[in-house]
């Protein structure tokens, strides 16, 4: 397609979903599945998509079209949290990668290449993660939607080994850069952890504005 990003999009879809109780990936959100949906949203977007944290499902289809896509389980037998699927991701990619939460639907394209063209605006930075600025002047650091580099692999390393997994810690880093999403898109950026998170999309997803653009 026109106007792809020339990077790996991953997709983080190896959360356990336990606020909301049941696997968040496979609910319907408009007319399919939020994996469904994220999967679309990323090969329209980026020129490489990658599902992190489950098997390919059975009835996935097997090549071509929207929902063409490779799918990595998780690096350790048991959750070993979006940090280690991201350093999994970025050894397997060899390059730099586009990370998005599975549980983030109202993301769109336009998102995306405002997101890339700010990481790209810094030479060098390790990586750029989205962020919202509160009317208090609080940043809020969306470190599942960003782009990461290899050469923050050392860094996950280090915290993985000592156990300490969050990933806000990566704003932290001289080298690593938040972008402020502008207001007019940071509705986009609602995660679905909970029903009444899950209900607020669908109704989203539901009006004719929205279903014009789809």
């Amino acid at each position: 397609m026109d106007n792809q990003l020339n990077v790996c999009c991953v997709i983080l879809a190896g959360g356990q979903s336990s606020r909301l109780g049941r696997d968040k990936a496979l609910e319907r959100v408009g007319a399919e599945t939020m994996l469904h949906r994220m999967v679309r949203l990323a090969n329209r977007t980026c020129l490489r998509t990658l599902v992190v944290g489950r098997p390919m499902p059975q009835d996935w289809p097997s090549a071509g079209g929207e929902l063409n896509v490779e799918f990595m389980e998780d690096a350790e037998p048991r959750f070993g949290g979006p940090m280690v699927a991201i350093r999994a991701a970025l050894n397997a990619v060899g390059g730099d990668i586009l990370a998005l939460a599975c549980d983030m639907p109202l993301l769109s394209s336009a998102m995306l290449h405002a997101l890339h063209s700010a990481h790209r605006s810094k030479q060098d930075a390790w990586a750029t993660i989205a962020a919202m600025q509160r009317p208090d002047g609080k940043v809020l650091a969306e470190p599942l939607l960003a782009i990461y580099t290899p050469r923050i692999v050392p860094a996950f390393d280090d915290w993985i080994r000592c156990d300490q997994r969050s990933l806000q810690q990566c704003v932290k880093l001289p080298d690593v850069q938040t972008w402020i999403v502008p207001e007019d898109l940071a509705p986009q950026l609602l995660n679905v952890n909970d029903a009444r998170a899950l209900a607020q999309v669908r109704e989203s997803l539901d009006s004719p504005a929205e279903q014009s653009n789809q």
